[in-house]
């Protein structure tokens, strides 16, 4: 069951270009052509936007060997679901 704050994290993924992080959330009301449907079908990993930040934080200092990442982008499904859950997740990856 999914508690309010949690979303499906599908995956994050580094860049290897630069220090970015790449954020696919899960779960979406649409139905577009083309969509990637492992997003939108939902499942993943039920994280609060502070457990997402904190794994995104380990693995930029494993891979990157620092904090902060200047740039991140937030995909899904639709990261708009969930209001809170992404107010939280931009306002906690704007604090790094």
């Amino acid at each position: 069951m999914i508690k309010m704050g949690e979303r499906g994290i599908q995956y994050f993924t580094l860049s290897e270009i630069e220090p970015r992080i790449w954020f696919m959330l899960t779960g979406c009301d649409f139905h577009c052509k083309g969509c990637f449907r492992p997003a939108r079908d939902g499942g993943g990993t039920l994280l609060s936007a502070e457990e997402t930040l904190k794994r995104a934080e380990q693995a930029c200092l494993k891979y990157y060997g620092k904090i902060p990442v200047k740039k991140a982008m937030i995909t899904g499904g639709e990261p708009a679901l969930d209001r809170d859950y992404l107010l939280a997740l931009v306002k906690g990856l704007k604090k790094k």
